[in-house]
């Protein structure tokens, strides 16, 4: 693990988090509208790490959601949640139960788990847009199983890549309890602090 102060000031640690905050705050509205179910999350945790240095934060199997920005921001976002968070949501969303053993993540459940996405960060790309005062848009959520860390990170990360996570806890009424992670590449929040740098000092002049 690198020192966030190595990259990141503390102010712009700060920036970053509570950008985070209000936009999973939104897709935590659609997560609501969708499951039916109260949904909360805790303060984003901001952290930075080399690509040599990165480790699965996760306990077990998991599957990785990413979205490409195609409108406003040039990038790309990653979420990752672990199975067994997964087929808790899937059985709210599908009303049945399974076997927590054998389950896996089948061609209906990764596209039910897709639409999920598609509310929540189209509600994050909403807030988004209005606090950088311009159009944000996003295409349509892709799903990467997550099988190992090597695998995982010959898929999605670059040789020098410096990466920045955003960790936060979830809980969903009378469902889950867990830590959700968002992955993005610090050379794309250098330009989301860069475009929010310019709104402020917009309003300040």
């Amino acid at each position: 693990m690198v020192n966030t102060e190595d990259f990141l000031s503390a102010h712009h640690e700060d920036i970053i988090g509570e950008v985070f905050n209000m936009c999973l705050g939104s897709s935590t509205m659609a997560m609501h509208t969708m499951l039916g179910k109260t949904v909360n999350i805790t303060t984003p945790d901001v952290s930075v790490i080399r690509k040599d240095d990165f480790h699965l934060p996760m306990k077990g199997p998991a599957m990785a959601v990413e979205i490409h920005y195609v409108e406003g921001l040039q990038g790309r976002n990653l979420l990752i949640m672990e199975k067994e968070d997964i087929r808790k949501i899937l059985e709210i969303m599908m009303m049945t139960e399974f076997d927590s053993e054998n389950f896996e993540v089948d061609e209906i459940g990764e596209s039910a788990i897709c639409e999920l996405m598609n509310q929540m960060m189209g509600m994050a790309s909403t807030s988004m847009s209005r606090f950088l005062e311009m159009t944000v848009n996003i295409s349509i959520p892709e799903t990467y199983r997550v099988r190992d860390e090597e695998s995982f990170k010959q898929h999605y990360f670059s040789e020098d890549d410096v990466l920045l996570i955003v960790g936060f806890d979830i809980t969903i009424e009378e469902t889950l309890q867990s830590k959700f992670y968002n992955i993005m590449s610090f050379s794309f929040a250098k330009d989301l602090l860069a475009f929010i740098e310019a709104v402020q000092k917009k309003h300040e002049d």
